[in-house]
């Protein structure tokens, strides 16, 4: 008989057990308020951040997406600025900025005043050829010294200076070869001019030393043909 009363005991509490636990996890249909002096209190910790769900939050607009983006980059920005790592890098990159601008431009000023140099050389030696007694007489000189490369672009620029006479061509110490070879259209003389304009190549922008045989062939070939146009005993200066 105690042995019943204690099983019916068990079985009395077990019950009631299961029935509270049931009543504690229904739902309830009212909503659960939190009082300001919580939120206040929970808001002072830095490290409490308070975040809506997702589910729960109402869809934004592109606008919106934009202008959140913003305010975070900004935000990020602000905490970068406040940072001494970040004021660093940037000082860095503010020198390294201005010296590639001072640096680049002292390059292009050294630039321009060698082109500008070299289109002086080369307007120089160009008046110079254009008098024959003094495309002669240096051209003598060249041979003393077997400075034939020199020699060659002698007598290339006198041919370019008998050609501008004729109007073939017009010269310019900023043009290229190959510009002057365009403005050329008689046929005869674009031949002529490509087989010049090859041997002057070879010889000054490519470092070859003509050696005594190769030097006279390619003198004969300009002078005959700087002579065909403009005769020794007619004109002692191109005009």
């Amino acid at each position: 008989m105690r042995n019943f009363k204690i099983t019916v005991l068990l079985s009395l509490f077990c019950w009631l057990s299961v029935v509270a636990q049931k009543e504690a996890f229904l739902p309830s249909e009212e909503n659960g308020v939190v009082s300001d002096s919580i939120l206040k209190i929970y808001s002072a910790d830095p490290e409490f951040q308070y975040v809506i769900p997702r589910q729960f939050s109402p869809n934004k607009s592109w606008m919106e997406k934009l202008r959140s983006w913003k305010n975070e980059l900004i935000r990020k920005f602000q905490q970068m600025q406040n940072s001494r790592t970040f004021n660093i890098v940037l000082i860095v990159l503010g020198f390294v900025t201005l010296a590639y601008f001072f640096t680049n431009l002292g390059f292009r000023k050294k630039k321009k005043n060698a082109l500008g140099d070299e289109y002086n050389e080369w307007e120089n030696l160009y008046q110079k050829v254009t008098v024959e007694d003094t495309f002669l007489q240096e051209l003598r000189l060249m041979e003393e010294k077997l400075a034939y490369r020199e020699a060659i672009r002698w007598m290339f620029l006198r041919y370019l200076a008998v050609l501008e006479s004729k109007g073939y061509i017009q010269w310019q110490s900023g043009k290229t070869n190959m510009d002057y070879y365009r403005e050329i259209k008689n046929s005869g003389l674009e031949t002529d001019y490509f087989a010049f304009m090859k041997a002057y190549n070879v010889s000054w922008f490519g470092y070859h030393e003509l050696n005594q045989e190769e030097y006279a062939i390619n003198k004969n070939l300009i002078m005959n043909a700087v002579q065909a146009m403009v005769p020794k005993n007619v004109r002692h200066e191109v005009e």
